[in-house]
């Protein structure tokens, strides 16, 4: 597993993000972000991908790099409204 962009804490959801590339498919993982800013290496999970939900796995980097700057710049009803599928917080 090979990361694309350097990991970011978005303070705003309680999460770090990270982009990376695993077996040629780009995917935005999230672990929840303790008080301090804090969080566990193991708790890195595929973003979305809950039931009814797709999950943040990309075929071209472009898209899932999109999806990572959004989810840091974009408000909680931006994000549902622009990625309905996906965006689950």
């Amino acid at each position: 597993m090979e990361e694309i962009a350097d990991e970011a804490i978005v303070e705003k959801f309680g999460i770090a993000i990270r982009l990376v590339k695993d077996s040629g498919t780009y995917i935005i993982k999230q672990a929840p972000v303790d008080q301090e800013g804090k969080y566990n290496e193991n708790d890195f999970r595929v973003f979305g991908g809950e039931v009814g939900y797709d999950s943040s796995e990309f075929d071209d980097e472009l898209s899932a790099q999109k999806f990572f700057n959004d989810i840091q710049i974009l408000g909680n009803d931006q994000l549902a409204e622009r990625y309905p599928k996906m965006w689950v917080i």
